[in-house]
C-alpha cells in the first residue's frame, strides 16, 4: 500500500547549475543525490517495504539521460535501481507509462536556454508533467526571467511549479556532497530565519547563518558542499573557473542571540 507523499510537488532550484554542451552536471548530481537519499531511507531498507517506483525525465536531449543513468547506477547499484523500477529518458520514452515519483531535469541554464516553442515541445512537456502518481519534482537551473522567448514552452512549466510547488534550493558539489539551502526563495528568507531565531539556540542560529552564506555563494556561481566528515558544520567553497578552494566555518564567541541578529540583518 502506497502512502500519500507530501509535498506532492517540489520545485528544486540549483543556483550553481550550468548547461555545458548538451548536459547539466549539477542538475544530474542533485537528482542522483535526492534519489540516493530516498532509496537509503529507513522505510526503504527492509525487504518487505513497499518501494516507490521512480522516473527521471530529461526535458532537453538524451545526453542528460545517459549521464543521470550512469551516475545513478554507480550511486545506488543495480539492485536498488531494479527494486524501484527506475526509468530514465526523454518524454517519449514515458508515453503510456507512469511512476510513483517523477523527477524532471530542465537541463537549460541562464544564457544557454534554447527555445522550445513548437507543437512537439508542448507535447513533450505535457507527457512529462503527467507521468507522476504521487510526487513530481522539477530540478532546474533556470529562472523565469532567464527564458528570453515569451512563447517558450518552459514558461508554463516554471509558472506551474512557482504557483504550486514547495521550493527547495539545492547546491550540488562535484565531489558528490550537497548543501541543501532550504525551503526558501532566496537569501532574504534566510536572513528572516536568523531574525526569528535571535532568542533561540546559538548552534541553531549558526546553522542558519551557514545556510545563508552557502546560498549567497551558490547563487554567485561557486560550488558549495558539506565538510561533515572532516569539519562538522563547515562548508567547502570552490571557484569553478580557477579551481581555488576554501573552507568556511561559523563559530560563536560567546555572543548572545541579539548580537548575531544585528551582525546579519
Amino acid at each position: 500500500v502506497h502512502e500519500r507523499l507530501s509535498p506532492s510537488i517540489i520545485d528544486a532550484y540549483v543556483p550553481n547549475g550550468r548547461k555545458v554542451g548538451k548536459t547539466n552536471e549539477e542538475e544530474a548530481l542533485v537528482i542522483v543525490q535526492m534519489i540516493r537519499d530516498m532509496v537509503r531511507s529507513p522505510e526503504n531498507r527492509t525487504e518487505t517495504s513497499t518501494k516507490n517506483s521512480i522516473g527521471v525525465i530529461c526535458l532537453l536531449g538524451d545526453e542528460q539521460s545517459r549521464l543521470i543513468r550512469r551516475e545513478l547506477l554507480d550511486a545506488i547499484g543495480p539492485k536498488a535501481y531494479k527494486d524501484h523500477n527506475i526509468a530514465v529518458g526523454e518524454p517519449p520514452a514515458f508515453q503510456g507509462s507512469e511512476r510513483d515519483i517523477i523527477f524532471l531535469s530542465m537541463v537549460c541554464s541562464r544564457g544557454n536556454a534554447p527555445t522550445q516553442n513548437r507543437l512537439m515541445h508542448d507535447q513533450r512537456f505535457n507527457v512529462a508533467m503527467s507521468r507522476a502518481r504521487f510526487r513530481l519534482v522539477l530540478v532546474r537551473s533556470l529562472r523565469r526571467s532567464d527564458v528570453p522567448n515569451g512563447e517558450d514552452g518552459k514558461i508554463p512549466v516554471l509558472d506551474f511549479f512557482a504557483k504550486f510547488g514547495s521550493r527547495v534550493d539545492r547546491i550540488a558539489d562535484s565531489k558528490g556532497g550537497e548543501f541543501q539551502a532550504g525551503t526558501s526563495v532566496g537569501a532574504q528568507t534566510a536572513v528572516e530565519e536568523v531574525s526569528r531565531s535571535a532568542h533561540g539556540d546559538v548552534s541553531d542560529m549558526r546553522a542558519k547563518i551557514t545556510r545563508l552564506i552557502a546560498h549567497t555563494l551558490g547563487s554567485s556561481g561557486f560550488v558549495v558542499g558539506h565538510m561533515t566528515d572532516v569539519w562538522d558544520g563547515a562548508i567547502s567553497v570552490e571557484d569553478r573557473h580557477s579551481g581555488s578552494r576554501a573552507a568556511i566555518a561559523v563559530e560563536a564567541g560567546g555572543e548572545i542571540g541579539e548580537e548575531w541578529e544585528a551582525a546579519v540583518v
